[in-house]
C-alpha cells in the first residue's frame, strides 16, 4: 500500500505520550524508501499539543529498543488477520501488521489516531491501554493536516441487565454455598448418624458420629483447602478466569447431582462407610471452593470498589441462603430424607445457574473491559515466595487481624454452636420451635443474618495510625466473646458448667460475635488499598490465604474443643 495514501495513514498512525510516534518497523522501512517531505512531516512532526518532535531515525531506534527487543512475540506476518481485538496480542493497528501485548502497550501509554466511527469498535482494547486521552480524526480527509480533536476518555461499558454484578454476586454465593449446605443440613446428618436401632434421634444424647461430625469436617477440609489455595495462587493465572470458573462449577454441579440422587438410599447398615464417603465429598468440595473464591477475588480486584461489596454480600448470602432453604425444606418435607432431597436439589440448581453465567462471561463487554489483559497473565511466570512475602509485609497488620478473627471459628461457630440445644427441647418432635427449627434458625440463620448486618458497617477504615484499635477489637471478639459458647447449652457435655442456659442469652452472644466478625472481615478487605497502593490483587490473595492457613493450623483442635465440654 502506498504510504502516502489516506487509507494507509488512517490505519497505521499512532500517537504516544512517551514522545514518539509508534509504527511498525516494516512501515518505517517503506517510508524511508518512498520518502517525501509530506511523509516526513506526517510521521515526524505530527504535533497538535506541542509535546514532541522526533526524527524518523529516533523513532526507529526507539521502537527497536523498547518494543522489539523486549517483546519477542511481535507478529511480522502481515497475512495474519485477527478480528479478535482482545486476542493473545493486543493488535493496535490493522490486524496483523503490528502486534504487541496489552501490558506493554499500557506501559507506553499508547494513544491511537483513528476515525470517530472506529472508536466504539476498538474501545475495549484502547481502554486496556489506559492512554491519557484518545485522539481521533473526525474526517479521514484531514489525516494529513494536523486537524485533530481530543475526545473524552473512554467510559466503562454499561453493565447490561446487571450481568457483571449478578455474576460476581452468584460466584461469591457459590464460593460459600457448597460447604455451607453440607454443614447446615443438620437434621439430615442427625438422622443419618443416629442410633440405627431407633427411627428418631435425641439431641441431648448424641452418638459419637453425630457429635463429632462438624469438628471432623473442619479437620478433613483443611488440607484440600490449602492445596486448592496453593495451586490457585501459584498457577491460577495461567488459566483464564472463565475456564477457572467452569473447572470448579461443573464438578460441584456433578457432586451435588450425584449426592442428591443417593439421598434416599438407606445407610443404616454402613454408617461408618457413609461417614467416610461424606467426608471425602466434602474434602473435594473444600478443594474446589478456594479456586472459585480466589478467582472471584482476582476478578473483583480489577473492578471498581463497588463490585467488592457485591462479592462480600454474595458471600454472606451464600450462608444465609442455605439456612433459609433448610427452613423451607423442613416446612415442606415430611421426613428427614425428603427435607434433604428438596434442600440439595435447590442447591444443585443454584450452582448450575452460576455455571451458565460463568460460561456467558465471554459475551460481557464489562468483563472484557476490565479483564482485557487476562490472556497476558498466562505468559507471566508463577509468583515467587519473595513477592508473597513482600505483599504480606505490606499488609501485615491486616493479616494479623484476619488470623485472629479466624481462630474464633474453632472456639465458636459452627464447631460448638451446632451442638447447642434449646432450653425447651423435648426430644419428642412435638414442639416445632424447640425440637425442629431451633438449631437451623437460632444457630445458622441468626448467624448469617448478623453476618449480613455486620457487613453493612464495613468501611475502608483501617490505617497505619488506627490499626491498634481494630486489632484490640479482633482479640476481644475471638478470645472473650467466642469462648462464651462453651458455657451455653451445648450437648453432650461432661466437664464445663452451663452459665448461659437460656435461648435468648445464647442468641445475643451469637449475634454479637457474628456481626463483629463480619464487620471486621469486610473492613480488612476494603482497607487493603490504604496499605498497598499497587499490587492489591496479590495482597487480597495473601489475606485470603491467611484464612485457610489459620484454619489449617487450628482445625485439629476442633474435636478437642468438643471434648472439653
Amino acid at each position: 500500500m502506498d504510504p502516502k495514501s489516506v487509507e494507509y495513514q488512517k490505519n497505521n498512525i499512532f500517537l504516544s505520550s512517551n514522545d514518539f510516534v509508534s509504527i511498525s518497523l516494516n512501515e518505517i522501512n517503506d517510508i524511508e524508501k518512498n520518502m517525501t517531505e509530506t511523509n516526513k512531516d506526517l510521521y515526524t512532526s505530527i504535533n497538535p499539543t506541542g509535546v514532541y518532535t522526533n526524527s524518523l531515525e529516533t523513532i526507529k531506534t526507539t521502537i527497536e529498543k523498547d518494543f522489539f527487543s523486549s517483546q519477542k512475540s511481535i507478529n511480522n506476518n502481515s497475512s495474519r488477520k485477527s478480528n479478535n481485538l482482545l486476542s493473545n496480542y493486543g493488535t493496535m493497528e490493522k490486524a496483523g501488521e503490528f502486534s504487541t501485548s496489552c501490558s506493554l502497550l499500557r506501559d507506553f501509554d499508547i494513544i491511537h489516531i483513528l476515525q470517530s466511527d472506529l472508536v466504539l469498535e476498538k474501545e475495549p482494547l484502547l481502554k486496556s491501554c489506559k492512554g491519557k486521552c484518545l485522539i481521533y480524526v473526525e474526517d479521514e480527509s484531514k489525516v494529513g493536516d494536523s486537524s485533530f480533536k481530543k475526545c473524552n476518555p473512554l467510559k466503562e461499558p454499561r453493565d447490561e441487565y446487571f450481568f457483571a454484578r449478578i455474576t460476581i454476586f452468584l460466584s461469591a454465593v457459590v464460593g460459600m454455598l457448597p460447604l455451607a449446605f453440607f454443614l447446615q443440613a443438620n437434621d439430615y446428618w442427625m438422622y443419618k448418624f443416629r442410633d440405627p436401632r431407633s427411627d428418631n434421634y435425641d439431641l441431648n444424647n448424641k452418638t459419637d458420629l453425630q457429635a463429632m461430625f462438624v469438628s471432623t469436617v473442619s479437620v478433613c477440609t483443611t488440607l484440600p483447602n490449602l492445596l486448592g489455595i496453593f495451586l490457585t495462587t501459584r498457577y491460577g493465572h495461567k488459566i483464564s478466569v472463565r475456564t477457572r470458573y467452569l473447572l470448579t462449577l461443573v464438578p460441584q454441579s456433578v457432586i451435588f447431582l450425584v449426592f442428591t440422587a443417593v439421598i434416599k438410599i438407606n445407610t443404616d447398615q454402613w454408617q461408618d462407610s457413609f461417614f467416610v464417603l461424606c467426608l471425602t465429598v466434602i474434602g473435594l468440595l473444600s478443594f474446589l471452593q478456594p479456586v472459585c473464591l480466589l478467582t472471584t477475588i482476582c476478578v473483583v480486584s480489577k473492578f471498581p470498589p463497588m463490585y467488592l461489596r457485591y462479592n462480600m454480600f454474595g458471600s454472606a448470602v451464600g450462608g444465609l441462603l442455605g439456612s433459609i432453604l433448610q427452613i423451607l425444606a423442613l416446612s415442606i418435607g415430611d421426613d428427614s430424607t425428603q427435607v434433604a432431597l428438596i434442600y440439595f436439589s435447590t442447591g444443585t440448581v443454584i450452582i448450575i445457574v452460576t455455571a451458565v453465567f460463568a460460561y456467558a462471561i465471554k459475551f460481557s463487554s464489562v468483563f472484557q473491559y476490565y479483564l482485557a489483559d487476562d490472556h497476558e497473565e498466562k505468559s507471566k511466570p508463577a509468583r515467587t515466595l519473595r513477592q508473597y512475602w513482600h505483599a504480606a509485609k505490606t499488609v501485615r497488620f491486616l493479616v494479623l487481624m484476619m488470623a485472629i478473627n479466624i481462630v474464633g471459628v474453632g472456639f465458636g461457630h459452627p464447631n460448638i454452636t451446632s451442638l447447642v440445644v434449646s432450653e425447651g427441647y423435648t426430644g419428642t418432635g412435638k414442639s416445632l420451635w424447640y425440637d425442629k427449627y431451633f438449631v437451623v434458625t437460632a444457630t445458622f440463620l441468626l448467624y448469617q443474618v448478623f453476618q449480613l448486618v455486620g457487613q453493612f458497617f464495613g468501611r475502608p477504615a483501617i490505617t497505619k495510625a488506627n490499626y491498634r484499635w481494630f486489632l484490640l477489637l479482633s482479640v476481644a471478639n475471638t478470645f472473650i466473646v467466642a469462648p462464651m459458647f462453651w458455657f451455653c447449652n451445648a450437648q453432650p457435655r461432661s466437664h464445663l458448667p452451663v452459665f448461659f442456659p437460656h435461648d435468648y442469652q445464647y442468641m445475643i452472644i451469637l449475634a454479637v460475635y457474628s456481626a463483629v466478625s463480619a464487620a471486621l472481615v469486610i473492613t480488612i478487605y476494603m482497607s487493603v488499598a490504604n496499605f498497598a497502593k499497587e499490587k492489591t490483587e496479590l495482597c487480597y490473595l495473601v489475606i485470603t490465604t491467611t484464612v485457610t492457613l489459620t484454619i489449617t493450623v487450628t482445625s485439629p483442635l476442633s474435636p478437642l474443643y468438643v471434648k472439653i465440654l
